[in-house]
């Protein structure tokens, strides 16, 4: 298994493995309320998922310089923005920190250490925009709500229903570009937040309807970015 960072594959750089590694099981962010003399315990509320450690045993080797190839290392390992797995090419974690163990020389020619990433909660899906027309039906196969990329091609005021969600957005000119992930709405450069009425549209598990409730809608863009649990 080779550990990979953005679009890096660390063993090009003499960083290897040295077991699988170990990745913490999804875990509720659950609040607990007790209420004296409530037959059927405290009151639970679900407020989201807890970020996931993927800990990485690793050693790093060179028979030129290992105190070079340490800091060339380290500074890619801190830049990364996402990590995945060969085994799972199409899947990838976004790295919220990283700390990196210390690292003993053995030999001036192999370090050995540990790397502990701290990630959001979700192991995320590779996915690229997709075309349809103004209303279509679009299938989440996760257990998890979907934040799409949307743009959506038009002129003048529209209406979309997402699930019977309706959305508004107001003096369109030519497309609008909607990031539910992000609770933006822009287009290129320009940000138009407040052309926007209603909620940032999601996509549930199972089938989504998407219509256009009014307005001139020609052709909608969706990278959908599914999630999953680990």
């Amino acid at each position: 298994m080779k550990l990979n960072l953005d679009n890096t594959c660390l063993e090009d750089y003499g960083l290897i493995l040295e077991s699988d590694p170990d990745v913490s099981v999804p875990e509720r962010d659950i609040a607990y309320t007790s209420i004296p003399g409530r037959m059927h315990g405290s009151l639970t509320q679900k407020l989201g998922w807890k970020d996931l450690t993927i800990q990485c045993d690793v050693a790093c080797y060179s028979f030129t310089s290992i105190k070079k190839l340490l800091r060339n290392v380290h500074g890619l390992i801190f830049d990364a923005a996402t990590l995945w797995f060969d085994d799972d090419p199409d899947f990838y974690y976004k790295i919220k920190s990283v700390k990196i163990g210390s690292a003993p020389i053995d030999m001036q020619t192999v370090a050995k250490f540990q790397l502990v990433f701290t990630c959001d909660p979700f192991i995320y899906q590779n996915t690229w925009l997709q075309s349809y027309g103004s209303s279509f039906n679009m299938n989440n196969d996760s257990v998890l709500d979907a934040e799409p990329y949307w743009k959506i091609y038009g002129n003048g005021d529209i209406q979309l229903s997402v699930n019977g969600m309706v959305f508004k957005i107001e003096k369109i000119t030519d497309y609008v570009e909607i990031d539910s992930q992000a609770l933006s709405v822009y287009k290129g450069n320009t940000v138009l937040d407040t052309s926007m009425t209603g909620d940032f549209p999601i996509l549930k598990p199972g089938i989504n309807e998407i219509k256009t409730v009014s307005g001139n809608v020609t052709k909608i863009e969706i990278d959908p970015r599914w999630m999953w649990l680990p």
